[in-house]
């Protein structure tokens, strides 16, 4: 009895391992939906927050904090705030926003309101990044402060245009981005980094449209008015919208500009309205006219602008091609105009939610 049931168990084994496939393929086979089971969800998490190897680890505010351990740049740091409704299905609008001297990319994020719920462009909540600077020389040689790269006080040597050019890869490498839909703007000394990129052709052309508020235009971030001090010279090579925003009052950086600054003129910076009118010039230079009007003949154009008061105290220039914003605003200094008053002085209305958005969403990158 004990023979026949081993020869029955040993048969019964048999007939089962014959009717399956052979083994190379059932493995095989099994091996593949596996790995297509595995394509698929890394596929669907490409570019959510959440994914486990992402290099952002976003939080519950929908803020993360990204520290750069390699490269170039290891030791940099940039905040990433997303809106509540970021859709990895959707493209949304990326706004880059540089702080003052001295700031950080948590101060920058209280004072313009950009994360406030709410803050859309073409109707899709955007990512708002603050990026931080590296730390300079300062103004005396011994007060170190966080500043860019164009002040006579940032750090020698410091590329700030590569910093930002990383943060941008990481940026559309990572996270659901409109490419024709990435902005800069800055305050102070980050608002004149803000016109440094605006210049650099190596890589203006990845921005749609810029913001200063405020900004700090040391020749370093060649503000382009001084036509003889080719030094300063701002050539974008291309039309470059961008909206500006200064108080009268500013004993930082004056409106009508200085010469110099303790007997420096590494300090000196023009006046906020001929800085304008130099935007309004080059972008008429580069305006997509007939090609049989040379760009030279396209500068001399006399440039016009429109005036107005949309909100009280603040006087408003428009560039006949709408692609420069200006906002002077009576009684008021070196802050970024906020209702609340969340820089420093209360201005009659909030810039950001007010025009700076506006002003952005109307200027997509044209290829």
């Amino acid at each position: 009895m004990l023979l026949f049931a081993l020869i029955y168990i040993t048969a019964t084994l048999l007939a089962t391992v014959m009717a399956r496939p052979k083994g190379s393929d059932f493995l095989r086979d099994r091996s593949r939906h596996t790995a297509h089971k595995l394509r698929g969800r890394v596929a669907s998490c490409a570019h959510s927050p959440s994914s486990s190897d992402h290099i952002f680890s976003f939080d519950s505010s929908k803020h993360a904090t990204r520290n750069i351990t390699d490269g170039t740049h290891a030791g940099r740091s940039y905040l990433v705030h997303l809106p509540t409704n970021y859709d990895n299905s959707k493209k949304h609008a990326v706004i880059l926003s540089f702080h003052g001297n001295g700031g950080t990319s948590a101060k920058q994020e209280a004072i313009t309101q950009l994360s406030n719920e709410g803050m859309l462009i073409n109707d899709i909540g955007i990512i708002v990044v603050y990026p931080q600077a590296s730390l300079g020389k300062g103004r005396d040689g011994e007060n170190l402060e966080y500043s860019w790269q164009g002040a006579p006080y940032a750090a020698d040597g410091v590329n700030d245009v590569d910093f930002t050019r990383q943060i941008l890869d990481e940026l559309t490498g990572h996270l659901s981005v409109d490419a024709q839909r990435i902005y800069a703007t800055g305050k102070s000394n980050g608002g004149g980094f803000t016109n440094l990129l605006a210049c650099t052709t190596s890589i203006n052309t990845r921005f749609a449209a810029f913001a200063t508020v405020s900004a700090a235009l040391y020749p370093g971030t060649l503000p382009g008015v001084n036509t003889s001090d080719t030094s300063t010279t701002c050539d974008p090579q291309r039309v470059t919208p961008i909206l500006i925003s200064h108080g009268y009052n500013d004993t930082v950086v004056p409106y009508k500009g200085q010469l110099e600054r303790d007997g420096s003129e590494d300090y000196r910076t023009p006046d906020i309205d001929e800085f304008a009118k130099a935007w309004a010039s080059r972008n008429a230079k580069y305006a997509p006219t007939s090609s049989t009007v040379s760009p030279n003949a396209k500068a001399r154009v006399t440039v016009k602008f429109d005036t107005s008061e949309p909100h009280t105290h603040t006087r408003e220039r428009l560039s006949s091609s709408k692609k420069v914003q200006q906002f002077s605003l009576n009684n008021f200094g070196h802050c970024w105009p906020s209702k609340e008053g969340l820089d420093c002085d209360r201005a009659s209305f909030d810039l950001t939610p007010a025009n700076l958005l506006q002003f952005l969403e109307a200027n997509p990158l044209e290829y």
